[in-house]
């Protein structure tokens, strides 16, 4: 199990667990994006063998003094070359899509700047 927490700044974390399901990380619930005292306030369970990732651990001490997990790795972003068995096996079920159909997920539902308009370029 690993458990990833990345600054997301504005005082929130991006904040999700994940488990290993045959050769695959899967997120176990959902990813959110919190505050760390709220996160605290969830009362999580909190497993001993659980593993750290991401910058959100130095950015929020309290983060790791709650969860009291002594494996922190130096992983602080995500990469590619750590999703490429999930691509793998997409690819395989035929579960993908389009790059111009893709569209990204966005957990912070407000956002602080204005939207401006992107022009096309081919």
């Amino acid at each position: 199990m690993f458990i990833a927490a990345i600054d997301a700044r504005m005082g929130e974390v991006y904040f999700a667990h994940y488990q290993l399901i045959g050769d695959l990380m899967t997120v176990v619930d959902e990813e959110v994006v919190i505050k760390p005292a709220d996160l605290l306030a969830l009362e999580l369970t909190v497993l001993e063998n659980a593993a750290l990732v991401g910058s959100g651990w130095q950015a929020y001490p309290e983060l790791l003094e709650y969860f009291k997990i002594n494996t922190l790795f130096d992983i602080e972003f995500p990469s590619s070359k750590y999703m490429l068995d999930q691509v793998c096996f997409d690819t395989a079920l035929g579960a993908t899509v389009q790059p111009e159909l893709a569209t990204p997920v966005y957990l912070r539902d407000k956002v602080t700047w204005k939207n401006y308009q992107v022009a096309k370029i081919y």
